[in-house]
């Protein structure tokens, strides 16, 4: 290994090679949950549908507009758009890879140095975070890798040419604009830098005016392109979106807090104990703090918001890792990395396919072309809506505000509004679009106590239109979980 590692050449090709199998590993699955909402979207929106008037997504349209070349493509080509999405997805963590490398020549190091942590990066981001594959913090994770490239250069006397640093501004600005949340990486990086150097200077340096400018640009363009997310969307997530978070001290016990302390910690005593200083080691910790950080600050405990932070603290570890004076323990920190990432692929093969094998006994014997979803979870059906080629119609992928009422966060006049808001939306849509069935999620929410049901059609009977409007459906099949409401009229 440490010969292919020294050739750059042959690192290019185990790169490739890694790049290749995972491509081959993502596309024989279905996609994520919110990663198969996001190519749904997509291709409704290049059919014409209005972001934020005819899609109440609760997030900015970055996502939209960063994916949407993939959907583009598969329809010019006439290919799927999953698998499209795949392909285009590893190929931007191979350029984004590609420009780390390139940057890393400019740092005194050697060639084993920078073509280890390629390979390192590589294995990282295509396999151990598949828990994350294709959601933002995936892209924000693989878009920063140039910028801490460009870091590492800067604390090792470097000078990157004056293109690159823009180049490094631009990618690291779009990988930050994704959520505000992940201003906590570069903030902790800096603020690292300026602790070691003392320099303040380096805070106004090229590439981080860059990257700022186009992080503060960002909400201008979103009100002048579509003013209805603050209008309309805005209010609804502020009053609504706190249902989702969980206490601090529950987040703190999640096993993706857990396993980062444990990396963080094995870093920690390897750096301790290495007698040879790995002289990035910080800009990758102290980046895995930030993302740490971000996870906290979501504090909603979902396992993909900590991508940013095991991507950058398993960096730093292997960069320790590197460095061990004994061989055994190297092969036995890799033998545990191999462990835990075939375990994890496993748990994702798994997990996908069981989403989908639910709604195929829920929709056996029935040819849906157009479904509408009644649930408050994203990743309830959007993977086996497209791996079946299903389109999904209406305005909400999932419905989100509800949990807040349930739960007496909205009370009062605001919840009946709400409530009535909703429910003349959905009817809305069965008028428009006439999906062929309806699924009705029962499932009890359980990220609060007491755990409880939503009863969407309980509470959008209280509308005299979606009564009207339900009147053509039957429940088709129940199951323990889910109803299957069918159309039986014609509008």
């Amino acid at each position: 290994m440490a010969r292919i590692i020294k050739s750059n050449a042959l690192t290019f090709a185990l790169c490739a090679v890694i790049t290749m199998t995972a491509a081959i590993f993502y596309a024989a699955y279905p996609l994520l949950s919110d990663v198969a909402y996001s190519v749904a979207a997509d291709v409704r929106i290049l059919a014409g549908a209005i972001p934020y008037t005819d899609i109440l997504e609760t997030n900015p349209p970055l996502m939209f507009w960063f994916t949407m070349p993939a959907i583009w493509i598969s329809q010019l080509f006439n290919t799927q758009s999953e698998l499209m999405f795949v392909v285009y997805t590893l190929a931007i963590n191979a350029a984004s890879l590609g420009f780390a490398w390139y940057l890393s020549g400019f740092a005194s190091r050697t060639r084993y140095e920078r073509n280890y942590l390629a390979a390192t990066l590589a294995l990282i981001t295509c396999f151990a975070m598949a828990f994350g594959f294709g959601q933002r913090e995936y892209f924000t994770a693989v878009l920063l890798l140039p910028y801490l490239a460009s870091c590492n250069v800067r604390l090792e006397g470097g000078k990157i040419p004056f293109v690159a640093k823009i180049a490094v501004g631009v990618v690291a600005g779009v990988a930050l604009a994704f959520k505000p949340y992940f201003l906590f990486i570069p903030l902790c990086v800096e603020t690292n830098a300026l602790l070691a150097t003392r320099n303040w200077k380096s805070v106004f340096r090229t590439d981080v005016v860059v990257g700022t400018a186009m992080v503060a640009i960002y909400p201008f363009l979103v009100w002048s392109l579509y003013p209805q997310y603050f209008t309309d969307i805005l209010p609804m997530i502020t009053l609504t979106y706190g249902a989702y978070k969980i206490p601090f001290l529950q987040l703190l016990q999640t096993t993706s807090v857990l396993l980062f302390l444990a990396i963080a910690a094995g870093s920690l005593i390897l750096k301790k104990g290495n007698t040879i200083p790995s002289r990035s080691f910080n800009i990758w910790f102290f980046a895995g703090i930030g993302g740490l950080l971000s996870y906290l600050f979501q504090a909603k405990g979902f396992p993909y918001h900590m991508v940013p932070a095991l991507t950058f603290a398993l960096t730093a570890f292997f960069l320790q890792v590197r460095i061990l004076p004994r061989p055994l323990l190297q092969m036995l920190a890799y033998l545990g990395f191999a462990v835990c990432v075939v375990a994890g692929l496993s748990n994702y093969a798994t997990e996908t396919r069981s989403r989908a094998a639910a709604y195929d006994d829920l929709l056996a014997s029935t040819n849906p072309k157009r479904m509408m979803v009644f649930s408050a979870d994203i990743g309830m059906a959007f993977p086996f809506l497209t791996a079946r080629k299903i389109e999904w119609v209406g305005h909400f992928q999932s419905l989100w505000m509800l949990p807040a009422v349930n739960q007496g966060a909205v009370s009062g006049t605001e919840a009946t509004t709400l409530v009535a808001k909703i429910a003349n939306l959905v009817s809305a849509d069965l008028e428009h679009f006439h999906p062929d069935f309806v699924i009705v999620d029962n499932r009890r929410i359980a990220r609060s106590q007491p755990d409880y049901q939503l009863g969407f059609i309980q509470q959008f009977s209280q509308s005299l239109a979606f009564v009207k409007s339900w009147q053509s459906y039957k429940l088709a099949k129940k199951t323990d979980n889910f109803e299957l409401w069918q159309r039986t009229a014609s509008f």
